[in-house]
C-alpha cells in the first residue's frame, strides 16, 4: 500500500496508535509526524498529536496508559466566545417583519443564517468594545506565573 498523501510505500509504524490511523487516513509514519507535529513530552509522559484545532494525547505510561485524550488545540477568543454563545441561544429566534397574514397579523421571517451570524458577531463585538471602554476587563496571569 502507499501513503495517501506523499505516495511512498508504506513499511512499518511506530505503534498500534499510529496504524490505527493510518486505517483511517491513509498517511504513512512520515507524513503522520509532519502533519500531526508528534512530540515526545518526557516529563509527562505522554505523546501529543494535533490536527485541524484537536489534540489527542496518547499515555505512553502509568495508570493511564493506552489511553487516549482529547483537548482542543484552538479555542474562541472572548468576542467568538460571546457571539457562540449569542448564536445558540438566539438562532432559532430572531425573526423580521414579513408581511402581514390574511387576518392583518403580523408575519414573522426567520433571519437568514447569513443575517444571523452578522447580527450575534456584531453585537459580541460591541459587547466586548463596551466593557474595555468600561475597564470591566481583568487581565489574568498565566498559570506559570502565579506563585
Amino acid at each position: 500500500m502507499n501513503c495517501s498523501w506523499c505516495g511512498d510505500e508504506i513499511t512499518q509504524f511506530k505503534d498500534h496508535f499510529a496504524e490505527k490511523w493510518f486505517k483511517e487516513t491513509g498517511l504513512c509514519q512520515e507524513c503522520q509526524d509532519i502533519i500531526w507535529k508528534v512530540k515526545q513530552n518526557k516529563p509527562l509522559r505522554r505523546e501529543i498529536m494535533e490536527i485541524a484545532g484537536i489534540g489527542f494525547l496518547k499515555y505512553t505510561k502509568g495508570y493511564k496508559r493506552g489511553q487516549v485524550g482529547i483537548y482542543k488545540t484552538q479555542v474562541p477568543n472572548m468576542r467568538g466566545t460571546l457571539a457562540l454563545e449569542l448564536l445558540q441561544r438566539y438562532a432559532l429566534i430572531t425573526t423580521k417583519p414579513d408581511g402581514e397574514d390574511t387576518a392583518g397579523r403580523q408575519k414573522w421571517l426567520l433571519q437568514s443564517p447569513d443575517e444571523l451570524v452578522e447580527r450575534v458577531c456584531t453585537i459580541a463585538d460591541t459587547m466586548i468594545t463596551e466593557l474595555e471602554k468600561r475597564d470591566w476587563l481583568v487581565a489574568v496571569p498565566p498559570p506559570d506565573d502565579v506563585e
